[in-house]
């Protein structure tokens, strides 16, 4: 479901750097937005879980970071529109993230007791936001319009994970 128009991924990058840098995060009792464990865990328990990779790639914003851009589905319906940024020198210490393919990097971040996620923060987002429109070109329907940022700290580095949920979850 690859669209001509698509946001390119710097555009992307930038926009959920705004978002988090410029506005203030919000608390949502929602449980998809508070869990702070695996959402690959969370999600595999409830159905067949797949994740398709749909671009990664270096980009530059001016800092360097390795961009990867999943959608993951449950019983092959899309719910779940990740984002993860990683610093260059983050990478270079973690060679593995650069190889996951279509396996999902919250099974390895959660399994490797290196790895710490700080607590996760939401931002609202507008209707007409281009994370939202980019998500929904992808397929996944429905979406709540919140972000959720996750950053992961370990002794190599960190990186940051960003995350749009289908109301089909609820």
């Amino acid at each position: 479901m690859k669209n001509d128009n698509r946001i390119e991924p710097n555009q992307l990058a930038k926009s959920v750097l705004l978002i988090e840098q410029n506005y203030p995060p919000m608390t949502l009792e929602d449980h998809w937005f508070a869990d702070q464990g695996s959402l690959t865990q969370k999600l595999s328990n409830m159905g067949q879980f797949t994740l398709t990779c749909y671009r990664e790639m270096e980009i530059s914003l001016p800092e360097s970071y390795w961009y990867r851009e999943v959608v993951e589905y449950l019983d092959q319906v899309p719910i779940v529109w990740g984002l993860t940024l990683v610093p260059t020198e983050t990478l270079k210490a973690n060679p593995w993230i650069r190889q996951l393919g279509c396996r999902p990097i919250g099974k390895k971040l959660f399994k490797n007791t290196e790895w710490r996620r700080s607590p996760s923060k939401n931002y609202s987002l507008s209707p007409a936001s281009e994370l939202l429109i980019h998500a929904s070109e992808l397929g996944i329907v429905e979406i709540k319009p919140y972000l959720r940022s996750s950053t992961f700290v370990s002794a190599s580095g960190n990186l940051q994970i960003f995350e749009l949920f289908s109301k089909k979850l609820s």
